[in-house]
């Protein structure tokens, strides 16, 4: 039980490490192993899309932070925004809102990570903008 706290350059290669830590994390909060791997892709999706998405170079910093309680789970995933590209935390939480649990467009080939990983996986999604300037987004799983 704790906080958490991780930072990262913008790099896929600290995926792996980043995957580590969760799955440390995660077992010492004594999570069904099930709920601990879809955690850990929860975690990996959000990280993908802030390099992807949320970083101009691969010395941008990207923030992770995990809440865990007896109750729940809280993930933050935070970065730095890309150069010129202005912040829209409504057009993403839209976006997000639009997900009901059907399939996609299969022949989409953006936008599905967040709809069928993270909105799936976890309990409550909410989007806003990171003290970092770009886009910090929050999920949380409620332990039953």
């Amino acid at each position: 039980m704790g906080v958490f706290r991780f930072n990262f350059t913008a790099n896929f290669a600290n995926a792996s490490l980043l995957r580590e830590k969760m799955k440390t994390v995660l077992n010492s909060a004594g999570l069904p192993t099930r709920q601990q791997r879809q955690l850990v892709h929860v975690t990996d999706e959000l990280f993908s899309n802030a390099v992807n998405y949320g970083s101009s170079s691969k010395e941008d910093q990207i923030e992770i932070e995990i809440q865990v309680s007896p109750e729940k789970i809280e993930i933050a995933v935070s970065d730095t925004g890309k150069i010129g590209q202005p912040f829209d935390s409504q057009q993403l939480q839209t976006h997000l809102n639009q997900f009901n649990g059907t399939a996609l467009n299969p022949l989409q080939t953006f936008g599905r990570g967040l709809g069928l990983i993270v909105k799936q996986w976890t309990d409550k999604v909410t989007v806003e903008k990171s003290r970092l300037g770009g886009t910090k987004i929050m999920v949380i799983k409620y332990l039953r």
